[in-house]
């Protein structure tokens, strides 16, 4: 995208809505924006849906895409990435799927029925919190 003529030589004019717009359109045509890559995510995480659920993938991909976005828009020289064996944080859109705080408890994954009592893709971790510590349910 930065390689497109046209482009660069948008950024060189002066800032007026016309040309946020032209820039913005072509920003679209390249597929970079949050909700392009939310569908590109969509299909990777069908392939790891045991490990990851939709939600939690939507906010890495957003949580990526910011930062990309910050460097693209120059607020930021360098971005920074985890490596594979760092720790990670993960976050969720809702509290009823995925990942998931219940009584005390973090849980990830399809919980025990009847009909499948142990399913392969379920954590349930119970959490001690410190004195110091501000849990909201």
């Amino acid at each position: 995208m930065k390689s497109d003529k046209k482009y660069r030589q948008l950024l060189k004019e002066p800032k007026t809505k016309e040309r946020d717009q032209q820039l913005s359109d072509i920003r679209s045509l390249y597929g970079f924006s949050e909700y392009e890559l939310h569908k590109f995510v969509k299909n990777v995480q069908r392939k790891c849906k045991e490990h990851i659920g939709s939600f939690e993938a939507q906010k890495l991909a957003t949580r990526a895409f910011q930062a990309v976005e910050k460097l693209h828009f120059s607020q930021v020289k360098k971005v920074h990435f985890k490596g594979f064996n760092e720790d990670i944080s993960v976050e969720n859109k809702s509290n009823n799927t995925g990942l998931r705080f219940v009584n005390g408890c973090i849980l990830w994954g399809d919980s025990p029925t009847k009909k499948n009592p142990k399913p392969k893709n379920w954590l349930s971790i119970p959490l001690s919190p410190k004195p110091n510590d501000n849990m909201h349910t």
